[in-house]
């Protein structure tokens, strides 16, 4: 976990930063949703494991902390002591992860007459630390409802859009050509008979 922590970390940064002596800038510099993502990642690994009882409920307790550069570190000695003190208060920190249990729903304006939502939001009575990190990465990158996919769709459609406006106005373009050939063509023909005539004139005045 901390591993792929730091990995998507150094990532986001890389892509995030700003060489002022290359003026090199990442792709996604001063990017909201890249900043937001940053954000959250941080705001919830140092957050606390909602909903358990053990004797730990923030991974510092354990000895997984920020340290310099932004990336997780490891106090193995302190991990140990906890395991010993505490496993399933360990375990739970880290990987509690309890749904809430799901009923039907009441059809407004019914004689008590309910149903099942398919689309109800899932719910949890208890969540640790790594837990709650695997559903904000889906909540990021879930095909259907992430906020990276969703994204990621506006951008192709606007490609898709540009695309099509490229398209169109190379086929304006190529009417206006054959249009301007036409012309120039018979503008051409025009001046030929001219100097036709002009010629068959000082003929006829020589």
């Amino acid at each position: 976990m901390i591993s792929a922590f730091n990995t998507l970390s150094d990532s986001i940064a890389s892509k995030l930063s700003y060489d002022k002596d290359s003026n090199t800038k990442g792709p996604l510099l001063g990017d909201s949703t890249a900043l937001s993502l940053r954000s959250a990642m941080y705001s919830t690994i140092q957050g606390k494991a909602i909903g358990i009882t053990g004797s730990f409920d923030q991974l510092a307790d354990v000895g997984v902390t920020i340290g310099s550069g932004g990336k997780l570190t490891l106090n193995r000695d302190r991990l140990r002591a906890a395991l010993e003190q505490d496993p399933q208060g360990v375990a739970d920190l880290f990987a509690a992860r309890v749904l809430a249990p799901t009923g039907p729903t009441v059809i407004p304006g019914t004689n008590g007459a309910t149903y099942l939502n398919p689309d109800a939001p899932v719910q949890y009575i208890s969540q640790g630390v790594a837990t709650q990190l695997e559903n904000f990465a889906d909540s990021l990158i879930n095909s259907v409802s992430g906020t990276l996919t969703r994204r990621n769709n506006s951008l192709n459609d606007q490609i898709a859009s540009q695309n099509q406006r490229i398209a169109a106005m190379d086929d304006r373009l190529a009417v206006r050509r054959q249009i301007l050939q036409a012309q120039f063509l018979r503008m051409e023909q025009a001046i030929g008979q001219l100097q036709q005539q002009q010629g068959s004139i000082s003929q006829i005045g020589g």
